[in-house]
Order: structure tokens, then C-alpha cells, then sequence
């Protein structure tokens, strides 16, 4: 198996982040769909949130992947992620 090189990685740490964004918002719709009315709009902002840090966080390493700064975009990535998980912990319970 041949070795995966710097730039793959960034690519599949950028892919990694842009899941995490998709899966995050599509976390709203389905909460809408089981809570019903009870889903409340504060819910809502904390789910929104976390769409927001992840969708900036790829944004950020793909821009840095085009610039050529492949390090940069997987640190990034990786700094996006340990924000999720801190947000989640931290912020939502």
C-alpha cells in the first residue's frame, strides 16, 4: 500500500470537517422532526452554532490547501475539530 502523502491528508482533514458541518445542520432538521414543537429555538442556535465554527473551520483549510499550505490546512482541521468537541462538551453539555 503506498504511503499516504501530506496534501491526501489534508484532503481527507478537510473532508472530515466539511462532514462534521453537514452532519451538524442536518442534526437540526432531525431534531425538528422528532421534537416537534417542543424543539425549541435556543436548541436550534447551539446546533447553528456549531454548523457555523465547522463550515468556517473548512472553509479555512481549504483555503489553505489551495495556497498550497498543506500542514496549515490539516493543523487547521484538526484545530476545528478539538473547537467542535470543546463546544460540545463545554457549551451544549
Amino acid at each position: 500500500m503506498a504511503r499516504l502523502t501530506v496534501e491526501r491528508w489534508a484532503q481527507l482533514a478537510i473532508l472530515a470537517t466539511g462532514l462534521a458541518a453537514i452532519r451538524t445542520a442536518a442534526e437540526i432538521l432531525r431534531l425538528h422532526a422528532v421534537r416537534g414543537p417542543a424543539f425549541g429555538m435556543g436548541t436550534a442556535l447551539d446546533f447553528a452554532r456549531g454548523a457555523v465554527i465547522a463550515s468556517a473551520g473548512t472553509w479555512l483549510a481549504a483555503a489553505a490547501h489551495f495556497l498550497g499550505r498543506h500542514r496549515a490546512a490539516i493543523a487547521i482541521a484538526a484545530a476545528t475539530v478539538a473547537a467542535l468537541l470543546g463546544y460540545r462538551f463545554l457549551v451544549m453539555g
